[in-house]
């Protein structure tokens, strides 16, 4: 990829996804992109995995291990996944990656490496963001191309009508 229009897209493992990677698409059309969509493991996503492998005896026992490649090939799935959610049988090229490090920093390799001049990713919830290692504005500040935090989609809730109270 030698353009820098390519669009970096970060994807979690949450319903967040669907809406972002809508986002993505329309932006990918319009600017006739290349989706990048990401997912990266943080280091203590990685230190979870490794440590709940350890609370369990069998596994122990028969020397079970998570390894930084196998958490980036978990990762590459989150986002494989995503990908092929949203895009379907739609002309939009894309590549997937999986990756594992602290997520700004891998997020700022991750669009250098692939020559992306947007990073769009779904805003998080302020604790969530804190435990996955988010940085937006960090983030923002150290990237000379455009980040867009994609504001999640309120849930579909019951029909408001069959909810009123009649009086």
């Amino acid at each position: 990829m030698t353009d820098t229009n390519n669009i970096l897209v970060a994807v979690d493992s949450t319903d967040a996804n669907g809406y972002v990677m809508e986002r993505a698409i329309e932006s990918a059309r319009l600017e006739e992109s290349t989706l990048v969509v990401a997912h990266v493991m943080s280091t203590a996503q990685f230190d979870d995995h490794l440590g709940a492998i350890g609370t369990i005896p069998e596994l122990r026992k028969d020397g079970a291990t998570f390894t930084v490649d196998q958490a980036r090939e978990r990762a590459r799935a989150v986002a494989t996944r995503a990908a092929r959610a949203a895009v379907g049988d739609l002309d939009i090229a894309y590549v997937t990656v999986g990756a594992v490090g602290q997520v700004d920093a891998t997020l700022l390799e991750i669009a250098d490496q692939h020559d992306c001049g947007t990073i769009m990713l779904a805003e998080q919830r302020s604790w969530w963001r804190r435990r996955l290692g988010w940085g937006d504005k960090r983030l923002a500040r150290s990237f000379e191309g455009r980040v867009i935090r994609v504001p999640r989609r309120e849930p579909v809730t019951a029909d408001p009508v069959s909810t009123a109270i009649d009086g």
